[in-house]
């Protein structure tokens, strides 16, 4: 029974029981000894509900019901990197930004790792590593940096999925930007591109977007406007990405709420659901995952695929 609660916990936070993982550039893949979950549970209050038993979920992968191996309802550690835009635009906003990321630093719980990243005209992350020291998150949350450039959002997640691919814990990205993907010369990354990545890599976005008081959505090539100057396209870009990985989409319309968000998204985290079954076959495709819950009136928050790779020779 030890060897076996052992080796369940070296999966907390991970989307797939795998062991650590290796110094590399190619994208991480493994055999998938578990498929995790991790469900978020709201009432029609919008309050989280945190009393739900294994009985209340059903799980279903592509359409077949699975049995539960893994339930808990305790906090699990997270790897995040919290991604802030610093294009020209935010030039205005930088004081409310970092006191906004750093309500999510303060709120980092034992086990929690993060790094912060900033994506203008170049693309940072920092520290060089995932860190667990506040002090350290903060003085680079705080550190006075210059906003320039455009936007290159998509390519600065694909450079925060790599990064979190040598993390352990749960791997998570917490974005904000007040703008569509607006990328130099030669970022030729795309919205499909990071969506894939994330399914098959196991790492959930949340995405803030502020589009009022002073901010707006950048011009498209084919935007379509709704009040206050905001792209719907951009909107529904961002809503996609979070909604396919299991995190959620919030929209700020005025700054003074910015810091709530990345409350709200530290708080979400800490208090999900971790669902985990045993797939039944690896076939190398991507697999539909739905999970829903007894209890009337809630709504479930949580990945909808995965990965189902097989092993690889010699492994």
């Amino acid at each position: 029974m030890l060897r076996l609660v052992s080796i369940i916990a070296t999966a907390i936070g991970l989307g797939l029981a795998r062991p650590e993982v290796p110094q590399q550039t190619e994208p991480y893949r493994v055999t998938l000894d578990l498929v995790s979950i991790y469900a978020t549970i709201r009432d029609v209050d919008d309050r989280l509900v945190p009393d739900l038993s294994k009985d209340d979920f059903t799980v279903k992968d592509n359409g077949r019901k699975q049995t539960l191996s893994v339930f808990s309802n305790a906090p699990q550690p997270i790897s995040a990197v919290i991604l802030l835009d610093s294009s020209f635009s935010m030039t205005e906003q930088k004081e409310m930004v970092r006191e906004a990321a750093m309500e999510f630093v303060k709120r980092m719980q034992d086990g929690d790792h993060a790094r912060i990243g900033r994506f203008g005209e170049n693309i940072r992350l920092e520290p060089d590593a995932f860190t667990a020291d506040r002090d350290e998150l903060a003085s680079i949350v705080n550190a006075d940096v210059k906003t320039l450039g455009g936007s290159p959002i998509w390519m600065a997640i694909d450079r925060s999925i790599t990064a979190l691919l040598k993390a352990g814990g749960r791997r998570v990205i917490v974005l904000f930007t007040d703008g569509e993907n607006n990328p130099q010369a030669g970022q030729l990354t795309s919205l499909k591109d990071v969506i894939w990545r994330a399914r098959v890599d196991d790492v959930m976005v949340y995405t803030i977007a502020f589009y009022g008081e002073g901010g707006s959505w950048r011009l498209g090539r084919n935007p379509v406007f709704s009040g206050g100057g905001r792209s719907l396209d951009a909107e529904h870009a961002l809503k996609q990405l979070a909604e396919q990985t299991g995190g959620a989409y919030l929209e700020m319309k005025a700054l003074r709420d910015l810091s709530n968000a990345f409350t709200r998204v530290s708080e979400e985290l800490h208090r999900q659901y971790w669902l985990g079954f045993k797939p039944a076959t690896l076939d190398n495709e991507m697999h539909d995952v739905e999970v829903s819950v007894k209890r009337p009136k809630v709504s479930v928050q949580a990945r909808k695929n995965y990965f189902a790779m097989k092993p690889r020779p010699g492994r």
